[in-house]
């Protein structure tokens, strides 16, 4: 196996930890998560993914998008201090109580917390696409 190919094989791992890291954590962001994020993010640094000048755009969107999906995990705590008042209100209304969390809202991907979460997901990921491109064209 050569370097290109462990390279990929370790961008490959981390894709699909920080996926499953995402989809799979129940309820909000936590502090375990954010030290997830670290690990995955240091983990794809160490892989040393090294980027040619001919390398496709494709690829370095989808190192960008691994890489924000990791950041995201690190910051994530963050995005539980945006309450959705919908969501609050349903939960006072059942319970009588204020613990939004408790209470599964209906499914609705125009959450605030969502978009936000999406939108630095987004913003990350061109962020960090447009540095690799324009370092590996600078080394050229």
């Amino acid at each position: 196996m050569d370097e290109n190919q462990k390279n990929k094989t370790g961008f490959i791992g981390v894709t699909l930890a920080a996926s499953v890291a995402i989809v799979v954590g129940e309820g909000p962001f936590s502090l375990w998560s954010s030290i997830t994020g670290i690990v995955l993010l240091l983990f794809l640094h160490a892989s040393h993914l090294r980027f040619k000048k001919e390398t496709p755009k494709v690829e370095l969107l989808a190192y960008g998008a691994v890489w924000s999906l990791c950041f995201l995990l690190v910051i994530g705590f963050l995005l539980n201090y945006i309450r959705d008042e919908r969501v609050l209100q349903i939960s006072q209304q059942i319970e009588g109580t204020e613990k939004w969390e408790t209470v599964a809202s209906p499914f609705d991907p125009f959450t605030p917390r969502d978009l936000i979460g999406f939108g630095i997901w987004g913003v990350t990921t061109l962020i960090v696409a447009f540095t690799v491109w324009y370092r590996n064209r600078l080394n050229a």
